[in-house]
């Protein structure tokens, strides 16, 4: 149904001029007539004038819903949030204005709304969208909130973590405090507490020392002076040293205070003199040792020495450390060879090198090496020790030439007449001894005309394989110089002993005595050989 009377259709006596103001407008405007029932209440109002920013706000054209009413033009009014045919309706019975803002489910936007009485029985309206100043606070109200939540969050954190951190500092194995200026304790932790007892507002120098001034080692106070932590060692009125940490501790309120913690060293500076003391002990062993005693690192580096070592190799303890062990030796890759055993096998004993001597010089030793151990049996490095054996090589090369002239007078080469020569052997024919008695027969064969070897055997102590053999390698020598070789004195029990070792004497001349040895080489020479009896 359309409202047709016109001149019901004006919201003051002068429409046109109304018209043509609320055409201009930026603010949506409608001008509408309540519609009553026969109780006076309102049912429903009619659309009398709407401006083109009320077309465009509410996608409603003029020309459809002037002269409709509400429950006409706009059938979903029903649905919406605010009961605008009530509120309409109380504006034109009351003339009071009214303004607010409602949300639209219709229009999908906010907006805010201006309600006034141009007639009795008629309403005005102004509209203005509002959706993005809208999104805007609830964005802000949204950032608030998480803004709220953030603090309250960072609050209760902040408060956990001042818990987290007292129980920390009441645990740690050290005492920690809080100093001002004044020399005051605001805060100590339980060690401190248990230790030096409650500060109950006293200064530090009072309480700790029952002094009236303070003490005149402390160091505490420097960091105020130099805004810098400081390190230095307390003794406390315990009597146990302290190594102490000061740091400066600014406040809220822009005062500075000093955060000291004190760690209990004593012990540690008990063992570091007990420590002192055997590492004096054992230096002084070292340098009492007359062998070269040497430290070296699994690398093979060089990490101590004794006085020995630096006169052996003429070079300072300082050059020597940090350096390769293999350089002071005319052999370099034999020193690393054994320094390389011993971490392989754990140990090496008289392991043969020469030392070299900063100034050329040579000296002969024997090493003996064995790894060392850290506390979790993992190798550490090498303590080796040098012996010189330069004397005894001396000493054992004279032994040598000694032993080799006894042993050429213990098998003396006796020539008997012309081709012939007689070798006397007595006691033991070992090894040694049976090379020089070869070497000696071979050498006269070849600067004499011996035609004639006899060997008599009769001196001889025991026989056995080793010494049968000996004694062959002998006769075969001879033979390839072009000599004979007669065997003499072969008694019984060598005899016996010659047939159960399987001794293979074929092809050797022998004879029961020397005297028939000699004979039988005399005839072999044509000698003939007569007895002179003297009256």
């Amino acid at each position: 149904m359309v409202y047709t009377d016109k001149k019901e259709l004006v919201c003051s006596e002068n429409n046109d001029v109304t018209s043509n103001i609320t055409a201009t407008m930026v603010h949506a405007f409608a001008c509408y007539k309540i519609v009553l029932n026969a109780e006076e209440k309102p049912i429903d109002y009619i659309f009398l004038d709407v401006n083109p920013a009320y077309e465009k706000l509410t996608g409603l054209k003029k020309e459809q819903i002037i002269g409709k009413k509400a429950s006409e033009g706009t059938p979903e009014i029903d649905k919406e949030n605010a009961d605008w045919i009530a509120l309409f309706g109380k504006v034109a019975a009351t003339k009071e204005p009214v303004s607010f803002e409602s949300y639209s489910k219709l229009m999908q936007k906010w907006l805010s709304i201006a309600l006034f009485c141009p007639k009795h029985g008629y309403v005005a309206a102004l509209f203005d969208d509002i959706t993005e100043r809208k999104k805007a606070e609830e964005e802000l109200k949204r950032i608030n909130t998480e803004l709220e939540e953030r603090v309250y969050k960072r609050t209760q954190e902040y408060s956990s973590e001042r818990i987290r951190l007292y129980n920390v500092l009441e645990t740690i194995p050290a005492y920690v405090v809080l100093l001002d200026k004044e020399h005051r304790v605001p805060f100590a932790n339980k060690v401190f507490r248990e230790r030096f007892g409650e500060s109950m507002g006293r200064r530090c120098y009072e309480f700790l020392f029952k002094r009236n001034s303070p003490c005149e080692n402390c160091e505490t106070f420097k960091v105020l002076e130099t805004n810098a932590p400081h390190r230095w060692e307390w003794t406390g009125p315990d009597g146990r040293n302290y190594d102490i940490y000061d740091f400066p501790f600014p406040e809220a309120h822009a005062s500075v205070l000093i955060l000291e913690m004190g760690i209990d060293i004593t012990e540690r500076k008990k063992a570091e003199e007990q420590l002192r003391a055997v590492s004096l002990y054992t230096r002084g062993l070292l340098e009492a040792n007359l062998d070269a005693l040497v430290m070296i690192n699994a690398e093979g580096k060089i990490t101590d020495v004794n006085k020995a070592t630096e006169q052996a190799t003429g070079c300072p303890r300082e050059r020597l450390i940090g350096t390769d062990f293999s350089e002071y030796f005319t052999e370099p890759e034999k020193a690393r060879a054994g320094y390389q055993k011993v971490l392989a096998e754990g140990s090496i004993r008289d392991y043969s090198l020469t030392i070299r001597h900063a100034t050329g010089k040579t000296t002969d030793v024997h090493y003996n090496a064995t790894v060392y151990r850290n506390e979790k049996n993992t190798v550490q490095g090498i303590f080796a020790a040098a012996r010189d054996v330069t004397e005894r090589r001396r000493a054992e090369e004279a032994l040598q030439k000694r032993d080799e002239i006894i042993s050429k007078l213990s098998t003396p080469l006796v020539s008997i007449g012309e081709g012939i020569v007689m070798v006397p052997v007595i006691g033991v024919l070992d090894s040694t001894r049976a090379r020089q008695l070869t070497e000696s027969v071979l050498e006269h064969i070849a600067h004499s005309n011996t035609e004639m070897v006899v060997m008599d055997i009769s001196g001889i102590a025991a026989i056995d394989t080793k010494t049968a053999n000996y004694i062959l390698r002998t006769v075969q020598a001879v033979k390839l110089m072009g000599s004979e070789f007669i065997i003499t004195g072969i008694r019984p029990d060598v005899a016996a002993t010659l047939v159960t070792l399987g001794v293979d004497l074929t092809g050797i001349v022998t004879r029961g005595s020397l005297q028939e040895g000699l004979q039988h080489a005399y005839a072999k020479l044509g000698f003939k050989l007569t007895r002179s009896i003297q009256e």
